[in-house]
């Protein structure tokens, strides 16, 4: 079994999910902000 085909997909999801993350903490920054995005 590829084990490097399974490291690489694992880190592509997890980078996704980060990259999803980011977004969600965006959006709530700003509804929490009133519009004022937080980093």
């Amino acid at each position: 079994f590829p084990i490097a085909l399974l490291t690489s997909r694992t880190r592509a999801l997890a980078r996704a999910d980060e990259m999803m993350r980011d977004q969600i903490r965006a959006a709530c920054s700003a509804v929490l902000g009133g519009g004022r995005a937080k980093a």
